[in-house]
């Protein structure tokens, strides 16, 4: 039996010797791996940490945060994962009493909060603190995760998947995702995002591999070197992927989650990485919501695929069902669904209405019961009256040769106008025309502002919070006093 608190304990025991995870050169088995999580455990007790407590992991190193992670499940306490967000994270999470950290400085946090340094004797066999784990039926009842919604607006909301709610979405994610004991999985979705946390771990669960790598790696000369054939990604780190020189290509799918997917991207993941192409669509909140081939849903904007069977969606207007084909807006309501974001009132009142979650979509039934998104009300910028689709303007903007990754955003110049800018990661020849292309693919743009950054600050799963960094390029604009159309700034405030 697999426990929820101890999602390895199957695999140790059937597969000792099998490799849990890579990074880089090192591979570390399941047997390795299952002490390691088991003395960092008890090193968690020895500490204070306690079943039930919230307790938030601020490691940059993979294979350390997850082991702390699992040590976390281990002990019954509830887990979540900070980003450079994490001021911000920490603030959204009033019962948090602990941090684990990693390196030699602390995140800031209140006096209150208990902090935990890890070091190498941590997984030292001889220095245990000679404690007692908890029975592993014990820790499951207090075992819970807090993961941080991936929406592209406002303050960072949290969501608590307890026991029940975890163990739901565990059992369903190896099935949708295609993994199982051969799968070596890529994840690029951060874990403090839900489907990164829950992909992770229903990998091994099954018995298979996950492969880790480093922000310098040449991705996907890292992802061939592992053997990795599931990869789970955003479509912006999808496309660091194919900017490799590697002509190496793996059978299995890639699924596409937090963004949509152009068909240009489409046909070159499936021309120069793999033999499949999933989209993904889901929330935290929810969970997944549908998987669909993105080459049998072509030819119908938007579409995402029918729902699974046991996720029921509706499109209504003022609550009330629409018919089939009919736009209205999207609501959710499935088994492992939260009710309500931690700590947040208000976002609670305008997302979840009578069990159901809304999730700011604008879509349509299809007549054969698939679901077709039309707009996000969050993707529409407002530009001096003027209505925008951000994913639109990316998409057209980043198919222009040498531009790496491109956000449109609304900014405020000096008058106080809003006015449309293009972020862009482009090469210096590509952004000194870039403007004239635009203008001729998007002729109904109004005028707008190339501003040359040099990384677009996205979330785990891929997304821009549009209004934040159009604070962020007004700010640095203002300060520099600028009137050209092209300027070069800083651009490194990632929120994940």
């Amino acid at each position: 039996m697999t426990h929820l608190s101890d999602p390895l304990s199957s695999s140790v025991a059937r597969q000792p010797d099998a490799t849990a995870f890579q990074f880089g050169d090192q591979r570390v088995s399941y047997g390795r791996f299952g002490r390691d999580v088991a003395a960092v455990a008890s090193r968690l007790i020895a500490g204070g940490v306690q079943a039930g407590e919230t307790v938030g992991v601020f490691i940059g190193q993979p294979a350390e945060h997850w082991c702390v992670l699992l040590a976390l499940m281990r002990v019954g306490a509830v887990s979540v994962s900070l980003t450079s967000r994490h001021e911000a994270e920490i603030d959204a999470l009033p019962g948090l009493t602990t941090i684990v950290f990693g390196g030699e400085t602390p995140p800031a946090c209140p006096r209150s909060v208990r902090l935990l340094s890890i070091a190498a004797d941590w997984l030292d066999p001889d220095a245990n603190p000679g404690v007692s784990l908890p029975s592993a039926s014990q820790a499951d009842a207090a075992a819970g995760r807090i993961c941080f919604t991936s929406g592209s607006v406002g303050r960072p909301k949290a969501i608590y998947l307890d026991a029940g709610r975890l163990g739901i979405r565990l059992s369903k994610t190896a099935e949708r995702s295609r993994l199982n004991a051969r799968s070596v999985l890529w994840c690029g979705l951060g874990p403090d995002s839900a489907y990164g946390f829950t992909a992770t771990l229903a990998a091994w669960r099954e018995g298979g591999k996950i492969v880790f790598t480093r922000r310098s790696d040449d991705l996907k000369s890292a992802l061939v070197a592992g053997g990795v054939n599931v990869v789970i990604s955003s479509p912006s780190a999808l496309h660091a992927i194919l900017n490799s020189s590697s002509q190496a290509r793996f059978e299995g799918p890639t699924i596409v989650a937090g963004s949509p997917i152009s068909p240009a991207l489409r046909d070159r993941l499936l021309r120069d990485l793999c033999s499949e192409v999933l989209v993904a669509y889901g929330s935290s909140e929810t969970g997944g919501v549908t998987l669909a081939d993105a080459v049998a849903i072509d030819g119908h904007p938007g579409a995402v695929g029918r729902p699974f069977s046991d996720v029921q969606v509706q499109v209504v207007d003022k609550g009330l069902p629409l018919p089939a084909g009919v736009p209205g807006q999207v609501r959710i309501r499935s088994r492992s669904q939260v009710p309500s974001y931690l700590d947040d009132p208000l976002s609670t009142a305008v997302h979840f209405v009578d069990g159901w979650f809304y999730p700011g979509d604008v879509g349509v039934i299809t007549p054969a019961g698939g679901l077709n998104l039309l707009a996000r009300e969050s993707d529409i910028l407002n530009v001096d009256g003027v209505k925008l689709s951000g994913s639109d303007i990316d998409a057209a903007v980043r198919q222009q040769p040498g531009v790496q990754d491109v956000a449109a955003v609304p900014i405020v110049d000096p008058s106080g106008r809003v006015r449309l800018a293009i972020a862009l990661v482009a090469s210096e020849e590509a952004a000194r025309v870039l403007s004239g292309t635009i203008r001729a693919v998007m002729l109904g743009l109004p005028h707008f502002s190339l501003v040359q950054v040099s990384r677009i600050p996205r979330s785990s799963m891929g997304k821009v919070n549009r209004n934040e960094f159009g604070r962020l390029l007004s700010q640095a604009l203002a300060n520099r006093g600028s009137k050209e159309n092209e300027v070069h700034i800083e651009a490194d405030h990632s929120p994940g």
